[in-house]
């Protein structure tokens, strides 16, 4: 009876099992090519996050293609080569990381005495664990934002950085923005409606706040930009840099790199992060030294300008791995680099006090101690 049922396992796994394509790799890895930083044909999506949770990163994030498998055996797992964007299993981790702990952050927010309203900008008096290390390091993880948008800047700009450093077009700006909006217009429409009704049971209620958040705008508005669903706020400043990201691609679509020496096509593609990263640094020197904004001005703080040194700062990691991705760092350096990371960050979380100047240093430390570590991992 035992061998029976061994000769009709095999059978059945014969018959399920996937013959291999021309040159005896996987027909499952046979993938087309990645579209503005969407997945390739075939690719399955990664899970997403909640909006306003930096999909402020997840919902932003594409899933590229996996490299061809090796020729040893049909079944043999898929071996990405170094730099193909299929070897950054640290990106997820990154991910959970920072998502758990903003779910942690907002959470906080409301562990304090009078928690209920809108606590935004309200000293750390009555918060549990108020005035020990740990209130401060609870206090602190919306640094974790910043990390978002790096991650969201690299995946949204790899493709087209490789396309352009390969001497290939971009991609369509129109599939972009398409793809972009299916993925989260309906979902955040809807629960911004269900929000909305349910703090507005009588008619009009505040129309206006409804209008800002289905639009986007209410980054601009300081009274409003937490109303609704107020960690939304992070979605709708990368809903800025989808349009930003458009209208690159829309620039560069008639131009084709093939014909422009690698120097040239180097200089094209770094040319928007830098204009992003510069016009930001800017404004924030303005906003400090000339406006003297305070903390409590949200609008001045939470626009899409004031955001873009960490977009544009994972647009150039995106840069940097598109021409270097395959050539590995020794093992040798990656600690020493993470522990810089983890020093950076650890600074920034004790200069951080209740005043803009100092919030403006954690994020730019956080920035900088995040685009280390996503670096260690790229290049690993």
């Amino acid at each position: 009876m035992v061998p029976r049922l061994r000769v009709v396992r095999r059978f059945l796994l014969h018959r399920v099992q996937e013959r291999p394509g021309p040159g005896g790799s996987d027909q499952r890895n046979r993938r087309g090519a990645p579209v503005a930083g969407h997945p390739a044909p075939g690719a399955r999506a990664q899970p997403g996050l909640p909006a306003g949770i930096g999909v402020t990163g997840l919902l932003t994030t594409p899933t590229p293609g996996s490299a061809p498998a090796s020729t040893s055996s049909p079944t043999s797992s898929p071996t990405p080569a170094p730099g193909t964007l299929a070897r950054m299993d640290d990106l997820e981790g990154y991910r959970g990381i920072a998502a758990l702990g903003i779910v942690v952050f907002h959470a906080y927010q409301f562990c304090r005495e009078g928690a209920g309203g809108d606590t935004a900008g309200s000293t750390p008096d009555g918060y549990a664990y108020a005035g020990t290390p740990l209130g401060h390091v609870m206090l602190n993880l919306d640094g974790l934002v910043s990390l978002f948008l790096l991650l969201s800047g690299f995946l949204l700009y790899a493709p087209a950085a490789r396309q352009v450093l390969a001497g290939r077009r971009v991609g369509s700006p129109r599939v972009f923005l398409l793809r972009r909006a299916v993925r989260i217009l309906p979902l955040y429409w809807f629960a911004t409606l269900l929000v909305w009704t349910y703090r507005n049971p009588e008619l009009p209620g505040d129309w206006r706040d409804l209008v800002e958040h289905l639009t986007f705008t209410q980054i601009f508005d300081s009274r409003r930009i937490f109303y609704t669903i107020g960690p939304a706020w992070s979605l709708s400043v990368e809903i800025f840099f989808y349009v930003a990201v458009a209208l690159i691609l829309l620039v560069l679509r008639g131009w084709n790199p093939a014909r422009s020496r690698p120097a040239v096509r180097a200089l094209v593609i770094a040319t928007p992060p830098t204009v992003m990263l510069v016009g930001s640094l800017v404004y924030h020197w303005w906003v400090l030294d000339i406006a003297h904004q305070p903390s409590d001005r949200w609008a001045i703080w939470f626009n899409p300008l004031a955001k873009a040194e960490m977009f544009a700062m994972g647009m150039f990691l995106a840069i940097l791995h598109a021409r270097w991705g395959n050539r590995p760092v020794r093992a040798v350096w990656l600690v020493p680099v993470r522990l810089v990371a983890l020093a950076i960050l650890v600074y920034g979380c004790a200069i951080r006090a209740d005043d803009a100047r100092t919030s403006t240093e954690f994020n730019m430390l956080s920035m900088v101690a995040f685009t280390l570590l996503l670096g260690s991992s790229l290049f690993a």
